[in-house]
């Protein structure tokens, strides 16, 4: 099945016809499961929410070659704000503002700054606590990096769909599309420098679990297909020609090494495991996770990882 998808995204060089589509009917989605203009619907809650992260990661430039991986670990400061519309009894518009910065230990040129508009609807499917839901999404972002060539809008639209299994155990599972716009790099390789224009369609398995009234656990398996980019010496990067359809590079000088940094088609899995512990009466969670990716080209292959926490605060 993942040899089809990559083989598919391959076929379909450029994903823009496809983008329009899946965005135009996510949008018409969302509002077809919206009902008739309610007079009593309203903005019922204001939405002030804010985070405070640390993440330590493996091999962060995705590169196949053990000598050129890198690892470091960074500091994440969140806020989102917005309002939730009641539409109707079972309909419910959320609309935020988010922000989000990242500060790297090491390799400061990773820093980066990021602001973005998300809107979701979630449309019970039923009544009772037990009715599945419905979840379409869009998000347009821009993430400022001091990197300058990394800088690059982020868009995605996307579908969930979940249920409340029992009373202790959510399911949920999600498709989402995203297209990330970035600069063309100054160094050509005879080649396209335009890394990170980069497609991605992910697909997604979740299981909640409510351990006790305070602590939640999930797990969860991603498969993305599409674009990804990776880094390494030159030299390296001499047998990745050899042995990939490289389809962009330039060089890279994030890693204060004389690096490339060059674009690939393929897949990702990612498995991942997080725990949340509610505090301030459920206004605030205490939360870490461990995420492992493995990501496979035509021959070569990269595995990195990720160990994160995480305070958040629901004003």
């Amino acid at each position: 099945m993942q040899k089809e998808i990559i083989a598919q995204d391959k076929k379909n060089a450029s994903f823009h016809p496809f983008a329009a589509r899946a965005f135009a009917f996510i949008l018409f989605l969302s509002f077809l499961l919206v009902p008739a203009y309610d007079a009593r619907a309203e903005w019922v809650e204001w939405i002030a929410d804010a985070g405070l992260g640390i993440e330590y990661g493996t091999n962060i430039n995705r590169s196949s070659y053990d000598s050129d991986q890198r690892e470091d670990s960074s500091i994440i400061p969140s806020v989102s704000l917005g309002r939730y519309n009641q539409l109707s009894d079972s309909t419910r518009l959320r609309a935020t503002l988010d922000f989000e910065g990242g500060l790297y230990g090491t390799y400061d040129l990773l820093n980066y700054g990021k602001a973005g508009l998300n809107l979701s609807v979630r449309q019970k499917l039923g009544f009772g606590a037990d009715a599945p839901w419905l979840r379409p999404h869009l998000s347009f972002s821009y993430v400022d990096f001091s990197e300058d060539t990394r800088d690059s809008s982020l868009y995605e639209a996307g579908i969930s769909l979940g249920k409340h299994l029992t009373d202790r155990l959510t399911g949920q599972i999600w498709y989402s599309y995203s297209v990330r716009n970035g600069k063309d790099g100054e160094v050509s390789f005879g080649m396209p420098t335009d890394v990170f224009d980069q497609k991605i369609h992910a697909y997604s398995i979740e299981a909640s679990y409510v351990v006790t009234d305070l602590v939640l656990v999930t797990g969860s398996y991603a498969l993305r297909s599409g674009d990804f980019d990776s880094s390494c010496t030159p030299t390296n990067f001499s047998w990745v020609l050899q042995k990939e359809d490289v389809l962009a590079a330039t060089s890279d000088d994030a890693y204060t090494e004389n690096y490339c940094v060059y674009r690939l088609s393929g897949y990702v899995n990612s498995y991942s495991v997080d725990a949340s512990y509610a505090l301030f009466a459920g206004h605030g969670s205490l939360n870490m996770g461990y995420q492992l990716n493995q990501g496979t080209a035509d021959e070569l292959q990269y595995t990195s990882s990720a160990v994160r926490f995480n305070f958040m605060y629901n004003y």
